[in-house]
């Protein structure tokens, strides 16, 4: 067999996939485990999706399972961490969460929380009181209804 013949045998993506079979998981910088599935965000060409892998088999992406979150609003997600039983989405000005305690049809974001997002993804830490990261302005704590500054000014 020649290269030729072998070059026309890639493996499908996300994109190419008939109703996700045998596909690669989407492309994202941001992966998370959330009620025993992966979720992948971060993707350069579509930075406000969030895509999740079936229950237990985080290698099967099916094309339907992924939403978009506030795509309007000029930001991209920068950190998702999971805190008290949802997903925490950061994006560069706001942070909301995503509700996946319901039916999957009805999985959604809540509005954004009173909260600075977070330019610096590598920031975002997880700990017992809540979440950390850095904002403009400080470090916050984020304690999964609202932001408070713990730190002096950052500049």
């Amino acid at each position: 067999m020649d290269d030729t013949v072998a070059d026309n045998d890639a493996a499908p993506t996300l994109a190419t996939a008939t109703a996700g079979t045998n596909a690669t998981p989407p492309l994202g910088t941001i992966l998370t485990i959330h009620r025993e599935s992966a979720w992948i965000s971060g993707n350069v060409t579509n930075p406000s999706e969030i895509y999740w892998s079936d229950e237990f088999n985080p290698d099967y992406f099916d094309p339907a399972d992924y939403d978009r979150i506030r795509e309007d609003d000029g930001d991209k997600i920068t950190a998702v961490k999971e805190q008290l039983g949802s997903l925490k989405i950061f994006k560069t000005n706001t942070v909301q969460s995503y509700y996946t305690d319901r039916a999957q049809a009805d999985w959604a974001p809540s509005p954004p929380y009173p909260a600075p997002g977070t330019s610096a993804p590598y920031s975002v830490s997880s700990s017992p009181k809540g979440i950390y990261y850095l904002a403009n302005g400080g470090i916050y704590l984020f304690n999964g209804q609202s932001a408070q500054l713990v730190s002096d000014a950052v500049t």
